[in-house]
């Protein structure tokens, strides 16, 4: 069997203003994320942590949320198109929280790694003694993993393909795995996805 009619779509050229337009769209979610942590260091008083996530995080991501007026028509986004805009979320999420976590005590090398490895939720980590650093820092790593990896994913198709949780999650494993949930397993998985949502919040 040829794979060419299914590789086909990835042989087209990407559409700058198309990736652009999403990118800005995921920046705007980006900063919602990342007004979380800062309302938490100002809470706690940590002003040097709020200070560089306001200034290093939350604005650059508003002032790159204005690319999502970019005019786009109704063109709808090649599935080339958006592997690369998933690429370039992590990478931009990654960039928006290495100069917030540089107020840690880390250089800026070390921030990157750090802030790479809480989006991938790697796990990875520079902090020789995380029991030193404020509550605030804390919270802004476990953070970033929390709202990294499949999360990411998962509302990347959720705002780009116009798809409900339950099915960009069914997108999201189908891509991994080849196959996918059927409508009766994702309703079974609901609940349990809830509970976990739960348990995640409470144990930040």
């Amino acid at each position: 069997m040829s794979l060419y009619p299914h590789v086909r779509p990835l042989m087209a050229p990407v559409r700058p203003v198309v990736i652009c337009r999403h990118l800005g769209q995921l920046s705007l979610m980006l900063a919602a994320l990342v007004a979380v942590p800062t309302l938490f260091a100002g809470a706690s008083s940590d002003w040097q942590l709020g200070m560089h996530l306001l200034l290093g995080a939350l604005l650059p991501a508003l002032v790159l949320g204005a690319c999502a007026r970019m005019p786009a028509g109704n063109r709808a986004l090649r599935a080339n198109e958006a592997l690369v805009v998933t690429v370039l979320v992590f990478v931009l999420a990654a960039a928006l929280m290495t100069f917030p976590v540089t107020a840690g005590g880390l250089g800026l090398l070390d921030a990157w790694f750090e802030a790479v490895s809480g989006v991938t939720t790697t796990g990875l980590t520079l902090v020789s003694d995380p029991a030193s650093k404020s509550d605030a820092f804390l919270f802004t790593r476990g953070w970033m993993q929390w709202f990294g990896g499949l999360g990411i994913v998962v509302l990347l198709l959720w705002l780009i393909g116009r798809l409900t949780p339950a099915d960009a999650l069914s997108q999201a494993f189908s891509a991994q795995t080849g196959t996918g949930f059927s409508t009766l397993e994702i309703a079974a998985l609901e609940p349990q996805a809830k509970l976990v949502l739960i348990v995640s919040a409470t144990w930040i």
